[in-house]
């Protein structure tokens, strides 16, 4: 007989095979923490944005001190394009993925964050506070059930310093712009000229692509806080929740010119978020 191929070699694949996927899970009880691990980082590195889901049936993963579980492990890789969730039923991540994928992003307000979300034909845990704050502190969601009778999913995150929302929508967002770009050229009748008014067909292109990630609640008004370019500045506040800028064709290096490149184009977009915590203050006085 002959070797089977490991995971990777299976999502390698399919990458190879097609480009037409986006979220990966096994559906293999059998995977070890390296097959996760090495999965995990093809993903990473792949060319296309896609997502893989790992859930961690193994109950030393709810041991703080233990840090040989799969959430651990990927956690230390900071891997952003990983989300790992703990549970008895090894195909809950699964259910919450299925729910994330939903989203209609050409719909009004329709983005979400995967916390407080329910996981159906998932049972949710029982867990002390002490395991919850062992899968909070290894980037390691959990469907986990409260004394009010009621579960949700938590916290969203993936195994890298990224919400999964905010990961799902830049996705479509590039995605969405990189299409709407092409289509632009391809349905040209005659040609985009390499001109300021060329660009700026391609800049009114983008920005209809932005103006969906407002409607959707992807991205929203909002204070500028990192480093400007063109006319924005640090503190700058983005009253349509974007700024596009792009230098003028005059400006642009006769190299880049004679290969028909559009001069760059950049955008700051300010993400809406989601609140997932409340402090509220009591003051009272007799």
């Amino acid at each position: 007989g002959t070797d089977g191929e490991t995971a990777k070699e299976a999502v390698a694949a399919l990458a190879d095979k097609s480009g037409d996927w986006y979220g990966c899970v096994f559906a293999d009880e059998g995977l070890t923490v390296e097959d996760h691990l090495d999965v995990a980082a093809f993903v990473e590195a792949s060319a296309k944005a896609r997502i893989y889901g790992v859930t961690v049936t193994d109950s030393r993963a709810l041991d703080a001190g233990y840090a040989e579980d799969a959430a651990s492990k990927l956690k230390e890789l900071a891997r952003k394009r990983t989300i790992v969730a703990y549970s008895r039923n090894p195909y809950a991540i699964v259910s919450a993925l299925g729910r994330a994928f939903t989203v209609n992003f050409s719909a009004n307000r329709s983005t979400i964050t995967l916390k407080f979300k329910q996981l159906p034909g998932v049972a949710a845990e029982g867990l002390t506070e002490t395991q919850a704050k062992a899968l909070e502190a290894k980037r390691c969601n959990v469907f986990a059930a409260y004394d009010n009778e009621t579960a949700i999913f938590q916290e969203g995150v993936m195994s890298g310093p990224a919400y999964f929302d905010e990961i799902h929508g830049l996705d479509w967002l590039q995605n969405a712009i990189q299409s709407e770009t092409w289509n632009l050229l391809y349905q040209s009748k005659t040609k985009i000229p390499q001109t300021d008014a060329g660009a700026n067909q391609i800049i009114t292109c983008i920005e209809a692509v932005l103006g969906e990630a407002v409607n959707n609640g992807l991205v929203a008004p909002g204070t500028w806080n990192a480093d400007g370019f063109g006319l924005l500045e640090r503190g700058d506040y983005l009253d349509k929740g974007y700024y596009v800028y792009t230098t003028p064709v005059a400006e642009q290096a006769q190299s880049e010119r004679e290969q028909r490149k559009c001069p760059p184009i950049q955008i700051a977009a300010k993400l809406a978020g989601a609140i997932h915590f409340v402090d509220v203050q009591i003051d009272v006085n007799r």
